[in-house]
């Protein structure tokens, strides 16, 4: 239910801001954790599926062991969405899907991007 209201809604609900836009997101950024040019904050996960049977089973088996599939988002400062990715399957490595995330019109970088793992303290 809750996938299905996002599918119907995603061009009104997530949608990747104009370049203005990109300019206040990356002041907020800044003002609320000081770190300057950032737009966004890049995460994944797994989604587990129950019931997958068949010659491709195995490929859905992640990392940790049970059939998933892949969900990489990225959101503002406020943790709203702005951009989500879903289709890899559980066993693909997450480094195939940031590749395929960076083929995506937005996410045509010009810029250095980094990609660390740290906890926010706001």
């Amino acid at each position: 239910m809750i996938c299905r209201t996002l599918v119907a809604n995603q061009g009104e609900v997530i949608q990747w801001p104009e370049r203005d836009a990109l300019e206040k997101l990356a002041e907020k950024w800044q003002q609320k954790a000081g770190m300057p040019g950032v737009v966004g904050a890049l995460d994944g996960t797994y989604i587990p599926i129950l019931g997958t049977s068949g010659p491709r089973r195995e490929s859905y088996i992640c990392r940790k062991g049970f059939p998933a599939m892949h969900l990489q988002v990225v959101c503002d400062s406020s943790l709203k969405f702005l951009y989500v990715q879903t289709g890899n399957v559980g066993s693909v490595h997450d480094s195939l899907c940031l590749q395929d995330m960076r083929s995506v019109p937005p996410f045509r970088i010009t810029r250095r991007t980094t990609a660390t793992s740290v906890s926010p303290s706001w």
